[in-house]
């Protein structure tokens, strides 16, 4: 396909389910330069894009026998600030190398929140850091595939879309908080 410049294009992604669902998403651009670098940035957005349904679908049900209830969500722009080494400093026989605690962590700078809610009065408040055990010492993964695909992609300094929950979660008796993230992509860069 040629892409001159000057000309608007737009290319949707269209998925209808078994059950009645349909997702969309689109996106509309202005050529203002080459072939080469327009088609590689198409081919980037369309690939974060899947990133983060497949991330978004990774979180959307509960196992059975479990329940959720939402405290806080957090849609955020932020900045990828890199994978650090976390050692638990917890006080078990387990802790620090069995317990499952330490590992690769994830840190992103929050730059700004684009939406916030707090339906119950246990929530988060606002972050300035939001971080994530993405695998422990074992090499055991602590998130979903495809979120863990998607931090993996990113580089120091990198902008992202950073949307997470803070949840409730009853589950087999026992209840705790969990921050699960819904969603992780790159942001576009202004050309």
């Amino acid at each position: 396909m040629h892409l001159a410049p000057e000309q608007v294009y737009s290319w949707k992604f269209i998925q209808e389910f078994p059950d009645g669902g349909v997702l969309r998403i689109g996106k509309q651009c202005v050529v203002t330069q080459s072939d080469t670098t327009m088609k590689t940035k198409i081919h980037r957005f369309l690939s974060y894009c899947l990133l983060v349904i497949f991330a978004g679908f990774a979180n959307a049900e509960a196992p059975a026998g479990e329940t959720r209830e939402l405290l806080s969500a957090h849609e955020t722009e932020a900045t990828f600030e890199g994978l650090k080494d976390h050692k638990c400093m917890g006080r078990t026989s387990a802790c620090p190398d069995q317990c499952g605690h330490s590992g690769k962590l994830a840190v992103f700078k929050i730059t700004k929140y684009l939406r916030y809610e707090k339906p119950g009065e246990y929530g988060d408040p606002k972050q300035e850091v939001f971080q994530v055990l993405i695998e422990d010492n074992l090499n055991n993964p602590k998130v979903p595939a495809a979120v863990r695909e998607a931090i993996m992609a990113l580089k120091p300094g990198d902008a992202v879309r950073l949307d997470w929950n803070h949840d409730y979660v009853s589950r087999e008796g026992s209840k705790s908080p969990e921050r699960p993230i819904v969603a992780v992509s790159p942001l576009m860069k202004a050309p």
